[in-house]
């Protein structure tokens, strides 16, 4: 990939089943958080957010609804005080109210010691490596690009494995994704259960679509 296409805003999208599979904090890295509980101010320095209604990150414009794609917002989590680095939760049910998909977006600056899109992928990557031994790379390469502030192309790596997904073992598909532009970041993970996948797919494109082209900064 052209690194030139890849300097300067950071978007970051992942698929990966909880407790196996984690989700991505601010440094690249992955912990093993469950989905944040949701809240716009924090109960401590960082932590959980008590939010009613949008919450707009300021540093970025980035705006995480109540609803994108459908999906109900569970969470909204700051990594640090000053709120630079933020994340939210999205899930997915069934009709019959099984948890089948969850998206989590994460907006930060980032890291000094990642000083590119690339960069910042590869340190996803190993953490995956690392945390999820069992994960299967399927394919790595070019991300296509989305509307609004998503029109750069990215970089994308899709995984399998299988986990407890909610209370369930089944096979699951985990997907990586970093648009890169700029000093900040915004990142996607989504975890969903691989017999949905047809349906997860059009969830994570409208996903990232949605909340992407509200980035007023990036």
């Amino acid at each position: 990939m052209n690194p030139s296409l890849l300097t300067g805003i950071i978007f970051v999208v992942a698929a990966v089943a909880p407790g196996l599979a984690p989700a991505q904090d601010r440094g690249g890295k992955l912990s093993n958080a469950d989905p944040l509980k949701g809240s716009a101010q924090p109960r401590a320095p960082s932590g959980d957010l008590v939010v009613q209604g949008e919450y707009r990150h300021q540093s970025t414009g980035v705006v995480f609804p109540l609803k994108v794609a459908g999906l109900s917002r569970e969470s909204v989590h700051a990594f640090d005080e000053k709120q630079t680095d933020v994340s939210a939760s999205y899930h997915g049910r069934t009709s019959a109210g099984r948890t089948f998909f969850v998206g989590t977006v994460y907006s930060y600056p980032r890291p000094d010691s990642l000083g590119s899109a690339e960069a910042v992928f590869e340190d996803a990557k190993a953490a995956i490596r690392k945390n999820t031994p069992s994960a299967r790379l399927l394919k790595s390469g070019t991300a296509p690009g989305g509307r609004g502030s998503l029109s750069l192309p990215g970089l994308q790596a899709d995984y399998d494995f299988k986990a407890n997904f909610f209370g369930t073992d089944v096979p699951v598909r985990s997907r990586l994704i970093v648009f890169g532009q700029g000093r900040w970041m915004l990142k996607y993970r989504f975890t969903y259960a691989a017999a949905e996948a047809s349906r997860a797919e059009a969830l994570m494109q409208r996903m990232v679509e949605a909340i992407g082209r509200e980035a007023q900064r990036l």
